[in-house]
């Protein structure tokens, strides 16, 4: 129990209620499993997903969500972990983000904006209303302030990718398992 509340406060008690999601990636999901259950989410498992819900808000960078999602591997060891959120990114989260992770190593911003056709059925049983539509990005280097869709830190044992998604009005950040690529 000791444990619990140690690694309790280590995640999320600071004053910001900064949580440091990163120490969860390479360990084994029931870790973070006792973390989130003792904050009070709820755990679903959809497909590959162990999706994490509260029915009350948690802070991030004064950013306000009830909705983690991780990804394990086949031995159920972490390889990223999503944090969702029902808005957009603003410049406040930005500056104090960046105090703890620095700059990011990629800002990349929509340049130009493909759609191909209309809303295409994809249900034809008509068991949910499902509709798809192809659209192509290009994106070029950027600044914050241009309104990136995608920012990328690469840190020694982790990732870090911002998708701000303005369109539904949302932001997802990730921490993962290092990639070769931005």
């Amino acid at each position: 129990m000791k444990l619990i509340l140690l690694l309790y406060s280590f995640l999320f008690g600071s004053v910001m209620s900064f949580e440091r999601f990163e120490n969860l990636i390479g360990k084994d999901i029931s870790y973070a499993n006792q973390i989130l259950l003792v904050e009070g989410f709820q755990h679903k498992n959809l497909l590959e997903v162990n999706l994490y819900t509260s029915n009350s808000y948690k802070e991030f960078y004064r950013m306000s969500y009830n909705m983690v999602s991780i990804m394990t591997d086949e031995n159920k060891i972490i390889k990223d972990i999503t944090i969702h959120f029902h808005h957009i990114i603003d410049s406040s989260f930005y500056n104090s983000f960046t105090v703890d992770y620095g700059n990011p190593d990629a800002i990349l911003v929509i340049d130009k904006d493909d759609s191909e056709g209309k809303f295409k059925e994809i249900n034809p049983k008509k068991e949910f209303d499902h509709k798809l539509k192809k659209v192509t990005l290009k994106v070029v280097e950027g600044k914050f302030e241009d309104g990136p869709l995608f920012m990328i830190w690469k840190k020694d044992h982790y990732d870090i990718k911002i998708l701000k998604k303005r369109e539904q009005n949302i932001s997802e950040i990730t921490f993962r398992l290092p990639s070769n690529k931005l």
